[in-house]
């Protein structure tokens, strides 16, 4: 049998599958390195299949032998092997599609931005669908602590894709062979009745598909528990985290929490929030810069949940920006968003009297395009905002003042020394995650570091000219500590 060239060695197609899985690389590169070893038989999602069941086999201890992986129960398609780019430049680094994908979610960016960065890289084989999934793959997997690679995402989300297609395929099949039958049926009567209830099943598909989604009813937490919750020794965050409260009942519908960064204001907001809901059902987080459009298109995707938008602070930067953000922070019972541009993936909502209508036509649209997803010029916002900034209030104010006047601020300025303060009250609650979630707490260490970059020595170098203490200083030391690097100290001053 022919070779495959892989990784400077020579391989069966089984092996290097295998070792391409081992190594966490792209499905596309092992395919083109069998392409270019001319062996017929091997395409994208076969690849990904045989990639599926070494997994299956290892976690059952069941493998012994590359062949194994060849036996498991999976029929192979003979479509034709396509060559693809297997290197995407995004955010300064070349990665694998998936890579890219994964980066793009962490910084805001949607499944269609993400889509156009891979066919713009000369990517062709990812769809709308397969980045959606690997977008919802890793939200899961992260909330889970489950551990994964880039790898597992992609074959996962291509074979979930490949089977919804078949399973689309089928149905239409069905359905034309159902329309086929009745057409031979003589009886019109019959047939008309037939009709009418093909249509009404097509609607009520319809509205199952666009259904809207419910607003998640925060738990009911007696006088205590919220007493305790808003217990803080700091009175400024006792003040955020009543005002989060009130948020989270469902009582007010915006809040703006400004201040310097990293002294852990994301971190109390969160944890108040967990005390009423889950993240995902009940509130989701948009983190760094954002434009005006990804943060519409979240507002969309999240309008019955609390959003929290964790330093977007770029929407500041355009008038739209400001529009969008005053229309969803208005206090009225009724807050209508709409966009305007020439977008290309725009559907026309101006219409919809309510989010049911909305959805059921943008659904329409995405049916109608399989490449591209849909995105409303208008739609209710029924949720909640916060909105967490570095921005002083002042400088709010100065960009538009109106904009204060439709929610509740809180400002948190802290200097360095009640930064430290802070970080010590909450040091023994504080839980650090590595890579894939991984929790790489330890209580000991922990102090460790929190007594360096409180220390005299650490406080008074002058390699600290122009760097303040923060949260993310103390995070970014503790991991370099943790990895085992014996001047960490040293490597302190090169944190943020």
């Amino acid at each position: 049998m022919s070779k495959v060239h892989y990784n400077y060695s020579s391989y069966t197609p089984v092996e290097a599958i295998i070792r391409a899985y081992e190594n966490e690389d792209s499905v596309q590169t092992i395919v083109n390195a069998i392409l270019d070893a001319g062996i017929p038989g091997y395409n994208y999602n076969n690849v990904c299949a045989l990639m599926l069941n070494y997994q299956k086999l290892l976690k059952e201890d069941r493998y012994s032998q590359p062949a194994d992986i060849e036996l498991e129960d999976y029929d192979f398609d003979d479509s034709e092997p396509v060559r693809d780019e297997t290197k995407v430049r995004y955010d300064y680094s070349n990665c694998t599609p998936v890579g890219a994908i994964v980066r793009g979610y962490e910084n805001g960016e949607s499944p269609n931005s993400m889509l156009q960065i891979l066919k713009d890289a000369g990517v062709k084989l990812f769809t709308l669908l397969r980045v959606k999934y690997i977008m919802k793959l890793y939200k899961t997997f992260n909330d889970e602590g489950t551990s994964y690679n880039n790898t597992d995402l992609e074959i996962i989300s291509a074979l979930a894709e490949s089977s919804l297609k078949e399973t689309k395929k089928t149905r239409a099949a069905e359905s034309r062979r159902d329309e086929t039958s009745r057409d031979k049926i003589g009886n019109k009567k019959m047939k008309a009745k037939d009709v009418c209830k093909s249509k009404q099943g097509r609607e009520n598909d319809s509205r199952s598909l666009s259904a809207e989604p419910k607003f998640y009813e925060p738990k009911k937490l007696s006088s205590t528990q919220e007493k305790d919750l808003q217990n803080d020794p700091s009175p400024e965050f006792k003040k955020m985290k009543a005002n989060t409260m009130t948020v989270a009942k469902g009582i007010m519908p915006a809040l703006i929490i400004s201040g310097n960064g990293g002294i852990g204001k994301t971190y109390s907001v969160c944890k108040t929030l967990d005390a009423y809901g889950p993240k995902g059902s009940f509130y989701e987080v948009l983190k760094v810069k954002s434009t005006t459009l990804a943060l519409y298109e979240h507002l969309w995707e999240n309008r019955n949940k609390i959003c929290v938008l964790d330093d977007c602070d770029s929407v500041f930067n355009s008038a739209d920006g400001i529009s969008l953000l005053k229309c969803a922070l208005d206090s009225g019972e009724v807050r209508e968003i709409t966009w305007n541009s020439k977008a290309s993936n725009l559907v026309k909502t101006s219409q919809c009297r309510n989010n049911a209508e909305v959805a059921a036509a943008v659904e329409k649209w995405n049916e109608k395009h399989d490449s591209t997803m849909g995105i409303p010029s208008k739609f209710f916002f029924e949720g909640a905002i916060i909105f967490i900034t570095n921005k002083k209030k002042s400088e709010l104010k100065e960009k538009d003042e109106a904009l204060l006047t439709r929610c509740t601020v809180t400002e948190i300025n802290l200097n360095e020394q009640q930064v430290l303060k802070r970080l010590g009250q909450i040091l023994d609650k504080m839980k650090i995650t590595g890579n894939n979630g991984r929790d790489i707490t330890d209580k000991s260490m922990k102090k460790r570091v929190f007594d360096w970059i409180s220390s005299e020595q650490f406080l008074k170098d002058p390699r600290r000219k122009g760097r303040g203490i923060s949260f993310r200083l103390f995070i970014n030391t503790y991991k370099q500590c943790y990895a085992g690097n014996e001047d960490w100290k040293e490597l302190s001053f090169d944190n943020q």
